[in-house]
């Protein structure tokens, strides 16, 4: 379904045990009461049937009355339900739907293409953010619910679903004066750990996905890792090879790789994950990503033989029986890649999955979301916040207020 390997330089190994007293403590901290934003460690766990079933059946009748669907959001509010449907890829699902992405850039040419291919399409929009007060995502949305006030006039509100905060925010407020179709996000929930929410679920779930499915491969991973033991823990150990990584082995890159093209968004999640929340306090190590074989030819003689100052994480799907002979090709060449990174003494952590499915995304999000949280209290750095964010921002709303000021039109 999904396991963890590793091959870190045979000295390095016997590393692993010095941190265990330290694991202990961060595993701790995580799921002691007192660590604000932790609602998703158990929320696969806690979410009801109730509200499972309203996912679903709200799902398929969008799917009923739309040709479109488009998902309005940035950063967490977006690219992990993007990652759980392109990673899925169709399985077993009959979408039905055509599926769009907005918000997540301020280029005009890409909202303006999208406009005009939906201009002969029903579509609904769903729109995510807690507060409703994210530029990118508010300048979106604005721009889409004019349009649907032009094609469905009074009815506009039935094509607008929100996924804000639970009681607060601007959005919620629109929202209920308006009489949008609404989810809730839990306060103690942040955006890039939301993706097993509604923020993922219902995406999912209107691409036809069974999101039961994913839940139970979440439950699973909640009681595969919830030992404090690194023995009994790959999702601890995962945590604890990223440290000897950065700290013995002075590898400040970390490189997200994957065989197949529909791991791209996936990649992009664990980018996000792992570099909002570890990198701060002139700490953390750098997320990037690749696709192979693609990149093998692009990069493949700087991964080889240029300064070697990364490791890598790669993703594998085992081949089945009677494969393609594209994927049997693909898994030797994998083979191939992990005995290249041994013999030039790169450390390597290999994620296989046997399938890719509903279960199988819901078990390794889960895996990764916990791995990265424990990573960083390993760092010493709060895994939730994300103050320089808040930086580049700051700067931007100075901007805009001194363009308005100088040119009121």
């Amino acid at each position: 379904m999904f396991s963890f390997q590793y091959n870190f330089p045979p000295d390095t190994l016997n590393l692993i045990d010095h941190y265990e007293a330290q694991t202990r403590a961060a595993h701790q901290t995580l799921t002691g009461e007192k660590m604000p934003m932790t609602g998703w460690l158990q929320h696969p766990a806690r979410i009801s049937e109730e509200e499972l079933s309203r996912i679903t059946e709200t799902a398929a009748q969008i799917r009923d009355k739309n040709d479109a669907f488009v998902l309005i959001g940035i950063g967490g509010s977006y690219i992990g339900a993007r990652a759980c449907i392109e990673l899925l890829d169709n399985h077993n699902a009959n979408k039905n739907i055509d599926f769009y992405y907005a918000g997540f850039n301020l280029s005009g040419a890409y909202h303006s293409a999208l406009k005009e291919t939906l201009h002969d399409k029903d579509f609904t929009i769903c729109v995510v953010s807690k507060s409703g007060t994210t530029m990118e995502t508010a300048m979106t949305f604005t721009y889409f619910k004019t349009l649907l006030k032009e094609r469905y006039g009074a009815r506009y509100a039935e094509h607008i679903y929100v996924v804000t905060d639970e009681m607060d925010g601007l959005l919620r407020r629109e929202a209920e004066e308006e009489g949008y179709t609404t989810f809730a996000l839990d306060k103690n929930i942040g955006g890039r750990y939301s993706v097993l929410t509604s923020v993922g679920l219902l995406p999912a779930a209107v691409a036809g996905y069974d999101i039961n499915k994913i839940i139970a491969g979440a439950q699973a991973a909640i009681d595969a890792f919830g030992s404090s033991s690194l023995n009994d823990n790959d999702c601890l150990k995962y945590a604890v090879l990223r440290r000897i990584a950065e700290e013995r082995l002075e590898k400040h890159i970390e490189i997200f790789s994957a065989f197949e093209p529909r791991f791209s968004s996936f990649l992009e999640w664990l980018k996000q994950l792992f570099g909002e929340s570890e990198g701060k306090d002139q700490k953390g190590i750098y997320p990037t990503s690749l696709l192979y074989t693609r990149d093998l030819h692009a990069m493949g003689q700087f991964l080889q033989q240029g300064r070697p100052g990364f490791f890598e994480s790669i993703f594998s799907v085992r081949p089945k029986d009677h494969a393609h002979p594209f994927d049997i090709q693909n898994d030797i060449v994998c083979r191939a890649v992990k005995k290249a990174r041994a013999d030039n003494s790169t450390p390597i952590c290999t994620f296989y999955f046997d399938e890719i499915n509903e279960y199988a995304f819901g078990y390794a999000a889960y895996f990764f979301e916990k791995a990265c949280a424990v990573s960083c209290l390993l760092t010493g750095v709060n895994p939730f916040d994300q103050p320089g964010v808040e930086v580049y921002k700051a700067e931007v709303k100075r901007l805009s207020k001194e363009l308005l000021q100088n040119d009121p039109s």
